[in-house]
C-alpha cells in the first residue's frame, strides 16, 4: 500500500497494470482491444504461460453485441416551452416588444396597451386605435403591464398623529 505523500509515484505502475492484465472472461487486455497489439513491458512484469486465446469464439460474441446494439432516438431541440408568465392570463394591459430595428436610444417595449381578448397562443390586444392579434410563442413578446389603480380622489386629507390635517391635491 502507498502512503499519501508517494501515491503519484505508484500510479504509473498501477495504469499500466489495468492496461496489460488479461481479462480471463474475453482472453484478451484492455491495450489489445484499444490499440489491436501488445503493450511492451519489462520481461520481469511478465509471467510465462501457455494461452490459447479461441479468437473465432471471442469475434462471434463481439458481432452478436454489436448487432443487439440498437440507435437511441433522437432528440428534438427545435421544440421548446414557450415561457408564458402567470400574470399574462390576467393582466388587463401588455407591453409589446418592439421589432428587431429600432432607433437609437428605443426602450424594448412599448406601450401599456389594452387586452381586448385572450387565446391560447394568441391575443387581440388594441395598439394605437388598431386591433392587432400578436402571438405568444415569439421570445417573450408581450409582457404584463402593472398599473396603479384610478381609485384616488383629487383631494386626498391626512390626519397627524397631533390632529393636523394634510391635504394633497393631485394635478388632474
Amino acid at each position: 500500500m502507498c502512503s499519501k505523500q508517494t501515491w503519484f509515484e505508484a500510479l504509473p505502475l498501477a495504469l499500466l497494470g489495468l492496461r496489460t492484465v488479461l481479462r480471463e472472461d474475453i482472453n484478451a487486455t484492455a491495450a489489445e482491444l484499444t490499440y489491436g497489439t501488445n503493450l511492451r513491458v519489462p520481461g520481469q512484469f511478465f509471467v510465462d504461460s501457455n494461452i490459447s486465446i479461441p479468437l473465432p469464439d471471442y469475434l462471434s460474441r463481439l458481432q452478436e453485441l454489436m448487432r443487439a446494439l440498437k440507435p437511441s432516438d433522437p432528440v428534438h431541440h427545435g421544440l421548446k416551452a414557450v415561457y408564458m408568465p402567470k400574470d399574462l392570463q390576467t393582466c388587463s394591459h401588455v407591453f409589446v416588444k418592439r421589432g428587431p430595428i429600432k432607433r437609437a436610444l428605443a426602450t424594448p417595449f412599448e406601450g401599456p396597451f389594452p387586452v381586448k381578448k385572450r387565446q391560447d397562443k394568441n391575443f387581440v390586444v388594441l395598439v394605437n386605435g388598431q386591433e392587432k392579434v400578436i402571438s405568444v410563442g415569439h421570445q417573450d413578446r408581450l409582457k404584463p403591464a402593472f398599473l396603479l389603480s384610478d381609485t384616488t380622489s383629487s383631494n386626498l386629507s391626512y390626519t397627524t398623529k397631533y390632529g393636523r390635517k394634510v391635504r394633497f391635491r393631485l394635478p388632474p
